[in-house]
């Protein structure tokens, strides 16, 4: 769904991949602020993006999420990309993208939906301790992304590992490409693509899986 034309367009895209209870403020928000929707094909190197208007490209506003997620997940990441869409529309784009202002934006997201029962009640507790102090802390937000895998009925072993459990000048590969992981930057990491010899930065939190040294002499 690129631009839908009514509330309706948004709900009917958005039921399955949500919370019951979290649809009708997700797809109001979205609809209300004139947001396009894009249900992206699974991405190892992101769970969703926002991207704000492009002229040039002629379109507006837009948030892409995995339309594989969860839908825990799914909502994590929405809020998390609706918290960009507020920052920018507050700031414009001289600010860090996860800096303070981003921060406090995904927290009070979060404390809105936590405090209306959208997320699991085995993860209330857990989310209230994530978005209650700033700076976010990293930990518990990987805590809580583990635990709606596993609710979700996901493995580690099906879906490999978490870029960030990989030593630094280990391989990897995505996608059926080979990468060697170099130097961690906040929440991403510098890799260099064997296949093209270019550099990509990749999430922490991104699936791969291992590629032995011996395998790349």
């Amino acid at each position: 769904m690129s631009k839908p034309a009514t509330l309706q367009d948004y709900s009917d895209t958005l039921a399955p991949h949500l919370p019951p209870a979290a649809l009708p403020y997700v797809a109001e928000f979205l609809f209300n602020n004139k947001i396009s929707l894009v249900l992206s094909r699974p991405r190892r190197t992101k769970l969703g993006d926002y991207t704000f208007p492009n002229p040039l490209k002629r379109h507006g506003h837009r948030i892409s999420i995995n339309a594989n997620l969860d839908r825990n997940t799914f909502l994590w990441v929405i809020l998390h990309e609706i918290a960009h869409y507020q920052v920018f529309v507050a700031f414009g784009k001289r600010l860090k993208p996860h800096g303070d202002e981003f921060q406090a934006a995904f927290a009070k997201n979060l404390r809105f939906f936590n405090e209306r029962h959208c997320f699991p009640t085995e993860t209330v507790g857990l989310i209230s301790d994530f978005y209650s102090k700033l700076p976010l802390r990293k930990s518990l937000e990987r805590k809580l992304e583990r635990t709606f895998r596993e609710m979700a009925g996901e493995t580690a072993q099906a879906d490999g590992v978490p870029l960030s459990a990989l030593a630094e000048n280990s391989f990897f590969s995505i996608r059926g490409r080979i990468f060697k992981k170099l130097d961690k930057r906040r929440t991403r990491c510098k890799c260099l693509c064997l296949n093209n010899n270019r550099f990509y930065l990749v999430s922490l939190e991104a699936r791969v899986q291992p590629v032995a040294i011996e395998k790349m002499k």
